[in-house]
């Protein structure tokens, strides 16, 4: 388990906002934030950049539709057994050089490990999906594969930070996360 103590920030009502401005649109210009939170352009920069420093805000990042490429995506779900520090570590530079490989999550629960994995075809997946299984068989116990049908909302704000949400955006956040 890789759990790291991290120090708590202390964020206000205006370091919430400009996290949820943040997070719908990355490219959201300085001056329009202000606007919208009521606060001067210099100010919401200020913010951001403190939240930067604090850890808080890790890139600004696109969010891309792989269909528009002709790629599907899949959700691959790995149990692992026990295996030396130096296999996990081989096991993890793998997923991070692999190009069709865009996310890795670490879990603690019934999975150990959730892939991203993109590919044009169906047949350039299960060669990534083999390569994994012949490589690393010793430690992989399980693999479940779903692929993606489409992403429906994609926000990492908790619910507790975005309680400052006006009544129609919090109500169509709470619709997606009901699907």
């Amino acid at each position: 388990m890789r759990l790291e103590p991290c120090e708590q920030v202390k964020i206000d009502l205006k370091d919430k906002k400009i996290l949820e401005l943040v997070v719908k649109d990355g490219r959201m210009p300085f001056t329009e934030m202000a606007k919208k939170i009521m606060l001067s352009k210099d100010a919401v920069s200020y913010r951001i950049k403190r939240l930067q420093s604090k850890g808080v805000i890790k890139k600004f990042t696109a969010i891309v539709d792989y269909k528009a490429f002709g790629h599907s995506a899949y959700n691959v779900f790995l149990q692992t057994r026990e295996v030396t520090e130096e296999k996990e570590e081989k096991f993890l530079k793998y997923l991070d050089k692999e190009p069709h490989i865009v996310d890795v999550i670490d879990y603690s629960d019934a999975f150990d490990f959730h892939l991203k994995i993109i590919a044009r075809t169906i047949e350039k997946f299960n060669q990534i999906i083999q390569w994994i299984k012949e490589e690393f068989s010793e430690m992989i116990d399980n693999i479940i594969i779903l692929p993606v049908v489409e992403v429906l909302e994609n926000s990492p704000i908790p619910r507790e930070l975005g309680a400052f949400l006006i009544p129609a955006e919090r109500r169509m956040l709470n619709l997606m996360r009901r699907i």
